[in-house]
């Protein structure tokens, strides 16, 4: 074989040589670009769960074509599947309460119609494997591939039970609340027609009665007008008394001791004794306070009247330095203070008359122990002037 022969058989070889190189150098970056991509791809989901964790939120995808879904450990915690069970769409739709799950499957087919812009926004309730309930608030949003088509869903999911609870038991105390305010009214206008307004009657005829007898002797005439009197004073004070039911005169003009103190003794008898104490007392008080503590008071003593059948209460009112105390405590019958506070408006009236001016109400009682409720008001100390005790 000639030089010449030589040379062009090694020129195909040496191109194959550096062909191989090359390809391999290349196969060297994509494989080195892939574990890049993937590295960042790792980095990008551990920022994604730690977002979704310090968030509190479940995030997933449902790939809708292939079914085939991913979900965050916070997500799978918040369904309660374990972190190895698989997923699929209709086992996620069990998990979700049976009178929730046409309005999470309305809210998905809106979503994939493209109502809304795609997006969804749901709220639901979820019935997990241990027979316990939980509230979800979904978010999500459907994306469509070239061609308009759905093709993948993405969500969150973030857990409202305690805000939900709270919600429901806003609602049912507002409506309780005007169920009592309505039997107030009725109360009220009963009241005024069943006895004030016929005793008006009667004083009316009264009045007539002696109009139309001047010549009766003064001795008939003068028992005639102390029964008038009488009569008339009898309507006075029922009047006042169910004025200061409604709101209390003597709160803004005396102040909360000394209305506190008016309303126990006008409501002692010989079958209930109600003794009040004042201790170190602030002398400047927000209206808004002093109102707050007097209806506490009143509704207190109100149900040891209906429902204690203790003989004696003690109300206490007390200052420290950066609290008023309101102490309302009998020795009757208790109750148990849970079916209370679900059955009884009082006790809600009066914690929620407290959460207004940012106190709290603490309450104990046991059947057959008597009853101690405890309102605890905080008071900044450069707003209030502390007075002499009583």
């Amino acid at each position: 074989m000639s030089g010449g022969s030589v040379v062009w058989w090694l020129i195909p070889s040496a191109c194959l040589t550096l062909g191989a190189i090359y390809f391999l150098r290349l196969s060297h970056k994509i494989r080195d670009a892939l574990r890049e991509s993937e590295a960042r791809l790792r980095e990008s989901e551990a920022r994604l769960r730690l977002a979704s964790d310090a968030a509190d939120v479940g995030i997933w995808t449902c790939h809708l074509t292939r079914n085939e879904i991913w979900a965050s450990d916070k997500w799978r915690e918040l369904f309660g599947f374990e972190s190895s069970e698989p997923l699929d769409f209709e086992a996620i739709v069990q998990r979700v309460h049976p009178d929730d799950r046409g309005r999470l499957r309305q809210a998905h087919t809106e979503a994939a119609h493209n109502e809304n812009d795609g997006g969804y926004d749901a709220q639901y309730r979820l019935v997990l494997p241990n027979g316990s309930t939980r509230w979800l608030a979904l978010r999500g949003r459907v994306e469509r591939d070239s061609s308009g088509q759905p093709f993948l869903l993405r969500g969150a999911a973030s857990d409202i039970t305690t805000h939900k609870h709270i919600e429901l038991a806003a609602r049912d105390f507002s409506a309780r609340l005007l169920s009592a305010q309505e039997d107030e009214r009725r109360r009220i206008a009963r009241e005024l027609h069943d006895n004030v307004s016929q005793q008006m009657a009667v004083l009316a005829m009264g009045i007539d009665r002696v109009a139309l007898t001047p010549n009766e002797p003064p001795a008939a005439m003068a028992r005639s007008f102390d029964e008038l009197r009488g009569l008339a004073a009898g309507i006075s004070t029922q009047l006042h008394n169910l004025s200061h039911r409604l709101y209390s005169s003597k709160l803004e003009m005396l102040g909360l001791a000394a209305a506190i103190n008016g309303h126990c003794r006008e409501i002692s008898t010989p079958a209930l004794t109600v003794r009040f104490h004042q201790e170190n007392v602030p002398g400047l008080l927000p209206r808004e306070v002093q109102l707050c503590l007097f209806r506490v008071v009143q509704e207190a003593l109100n149900n040891v009247i209906k429902h204690s059948e203790s003989r004696e209460a003690h109300v206490t009112l007390s200052g420290t330095k950066d609290a008023l105390l309101l102490r309302i405590s009998d020795t009757g019958r208790g109750f148990d203070e849970r079916e209370a506070l679900q059955s009884g408006i009082g006790l809600l009236s009066m914690r929620e008359r407290l959460r207004m001016i940012e106190g709290d109400l603490t309450i104990q009682s046991r059947p057959g122990h008597g009853t101690t409720v405890i309102a605890r008001v905080p008071i900044a100390a450069h707003a209030v002037k502390a007075t002499t005790s009583a």
